[in-house]
């Protein structure tokens, strides 16, 4: 089975690539930069240039589409904007000239309008859903969101894709996992525009398999996040403090995240294994 990995040498990139060669999958790269100590080769070029793109997504039996520039802060917003816009509505257009009918797209909580909004976020209700309205405000966010519509838009002009946008969340690794451990974070209300979410990079790498390996079609997105919150405050007390007026869907334990996954769970088969507060559960 032949994978196509766009932002391939990037953080994120280059796990899932290990682990998809490990898995015996074949891996071909796309980055702006190669980096021949990884176990795959990575092609030098760009997710803007359709033509490139198209030519190397002929004969591949699935997409991991991670290319994108990460965040606000990396770039001017047009260029942002632009960037991660046109990349992600290439790669789902050479996908349906090629007849290539597996994509997973790394996707943000942002794409709801979260971290980087202005002032607090808007929120209908909590623990979020899929299902919530999205109302970015900024490049990145407003991105992320546009990226999901156009798969949405691929899928009704091919019906038989089966096209997966996981909304990653503040991705850490093992290092920042033990300095959580180290340092428990007591600040009240602390990132109340994040609700306080996170995934281990370990848990977004199972998430790409996960995808891969869905057999429905259409397009749909997931939250991907940790059960827990990164703060060592309960989140009851988190939530009197920033979202005192949001009405709750279900009563919230001690520690519970604000991020409803079940539906990874329902159609990818995918649950979080890994906590700052306990042992993981790695598989």
């Amino acid at each position: 089975m032949k994978i196509v990995l766009t932002g391939a040498a990037g953080r994120i990139g280059r796990a899932v690539g290990k682990r998809l060669v490990s898995e015996g999958l074949q891996v071909i790269g796309l980055d702006l930069r190669t980096d021949e100590s990884l176990p795959y080769s990575v092609r030098v070029g760009d997710v803007t240039d359709l033509e490139a793109l198209i030519g190397l997504l002929e004969g591949a039996d699935g997409v991991v589409h991670l290319a994108a520039v990460p965040g606000p802060r990396f770039a001017e917003p047009h260029l942002v904007f632009a960037t991660n816009v046109l990349g992600t509505f290439n790669m789902l257009e050479g996908c349906r000239k090629t007849g290539v009918r597996r994509v997973v797209m790394a996707s943000s909580v942002n794409a709801v309008g979260l971290h980087y909004n202005r002032c607090r976020p808007r929120l209908d209700y909590l623990p979020l859903d899929e299902d919530h309205p999205a109302r970015p405000e900024e490049a990145y966010s407003l991105s992320k969101w546009f990226g999901e519509l156009a798969a949405d838009a691929t899928a009704r002009l091919m019906p038989e894709i089966c096209a997966v946008s996981l909304r990653f969340h503040g991705v850490i690794s093992d290092t920042a996992l033990e300095r959580l451990r180290q340092n428990p974070i007591t600040e009240i209300p602390g990132d109340y525009k994040g609700l306080w979410g996170y995934v281990h990079i370990d848990d977004v790498v199972r998430s790409v398999l996960k995808g891969l390996q869905a057999q429905w079609t259409g397009h749909q997105t997931f939250f991907i996040c940790a059960r827990d919150t990164h703060s060592a405050v309960p989140t009851p007390l988190l939530l009197k403090a920033a979202y005192p007026d949001v009405p709750l869907k279900r009563p919230i334990g001690d520690f519970a995240g604000l991020f409803d996954i079940s539906k990874a769970k329902r159609l990818l088969g995918w649950e979080p294994s890994i906590s700052w507060r306990a042992p993981s559960l790695r598989h």
